[in-house]
């Protein structure tokens, strides 16, 4: 079993050293074009969850819906929406 981040790489080493497209380097490394141009995006919610964990091992009773309440009092939550 093949990773697809494995198929990113031969089909950009295909690229790289044979000179190939961009097509049909993905479709000899069996990976789609849109999969293969796809760059992951960072989650912006770092300081969220590193509250809620502090949080969470301070109060280890409490449960979700508690938490998140504390979490939007101090507006880091709004509206189920991380800021």
């Amino acid at each position: 079993m093949v990773t697809p981040a494995a198929r990113k790489r031969v089909a950009a080493h295909l690229i790289e050293a044979h000179s190939l497209s961009e097509r049909g380097a993905c479709h000899l490394s069996g990976v789609s074009r849109t999969a293969f141009r796809y760059k992951p995006v960072k989650p912006r919610d770092a300081e969220l969850r590193r509250r809620l964990i502090e949080l969470a091992s301070k109060h280890n009773g409490l449960g979700y819906p508690m938490l998140h309440g504390m979490l939007k009092a101090e507006q880091l939550v709004v509206n189920g929406l991380c800021f």
